[in-house]
């Protein structure tokens, strides 16, 4: 199989779709298929580590949730004005031709651009019916989050040029800046990118505003010198605990889901 890899001539199966119990329907690869995306994620990743940014936090080794948490308190009482917004369905919207092209100026090994782009056009296979996916990256594996940082990775370079501070938690977007006329540049920029790439901000997670008068960003609310857990964070907590519920979950494993959510909670972010 490696030597297949290795040669190029490694082809990937149909995905098959499935529905969980909890109602989510997923698409899984082959074992197969599983252990090459592994191994093409590891080169990849050595490939494009030199040029991602540390102001991407959800890859590894950039300091995670927590980080980006503790880096914003930080930096918070330094700046008067924010704006904060994600993508719409920000997975399902990478364009495959626009992520090759970029992928390019990176890797020139024509065998691993061969393999992602057999990654990005895949084929699913669900109840006898067969799908050829023409946009989008598949949720659920190792290469999907790589992806996913490389994609917005001009508008992280772009945003290191502005006299502004700039978070991203994959598609969750924050940015601090000292005056208006400051943020309102990144923010052209910000839509300018997001344009180029055919992306669209999600009209319900966006916000401009002072930060004196506090915003949530990564399921934690945010004010100068005052951090505290969300109330969608903790709305979703109560959501997840009557869902468990009416699943027919004991008292052992809601107990459970329970404590590593405060676990989570007190995990000190300051």
């Amino acid at each position: 199989m490696m030597e297949s890899f290795r040669t190029g001539k490694h082809q990937f199966d149909v995905q098959a779709k499935i529905t969980l119990s909890c109602g989510e329907t997923i698409a899984l690869w082959s074992s197969r298929d599983a252990l090459i995306i592994k191994v093409l994620t590891g080169i990849i990743q050595e490939r494009l580590k030199p040029f991602l940014l540390k102001t991407c936090y959800h890859l590894k080794g950039h300091g995670g949730l927590k980080g980006a948490v503790r880096n914003v308190m930080k930096q918070l009482p330094k700046y008067k004005f924010f704006c904060k917004t994600d993508v719409h369905s920000y997975y399902d919207s990478i364009d495959h031709y626009a992520l090759l092209m970029n992928l390019h100026d990176y890797i020139v090994d024509q065998t691993i651009i061969g393999y992602v782009w057999q990654f990005l056009n895949r084929c699913v296979e669900w109840g006898g019916l067969y799908q050829d996916v023409q946009k989008g990256i598949p949720r659920g594996c190792s290469l999907s989050p790589l992806l996913g940082a490389f994609y917005l990775l001009e508008l992280d370079q772009k945003m290191e040029k502005l006299d502004v501070k700039y978070f991203r938690y994959m598609d969750d977007i924050l940015i601090l800046a000292p005056t208006r006329w400051k943020l309102r540049k990144a923010i052209r920029v910000l839509n300018q990118t997001f344009n180029e790439l055919s992306l669209v901000q999600h009209p319900d997670k966006t916000m401009v505003g002072r930060t004196k008068r506090g915003f949530d960003f990564l399921g934690y609310h945010f004010e100068p010198e005052v951090l505290s857990v969300a109330d969608k964070t903790i709305e979703r907590f109560i959501e997840r605990i009557v869902r468990l519920y009416e699943q027919g979950a004991d008292s052992v494993r809601i107990g459970q889901y329970v404590l590593n959510w405060l676990r989570w909670v007190q995990a000190d972010a300051v």
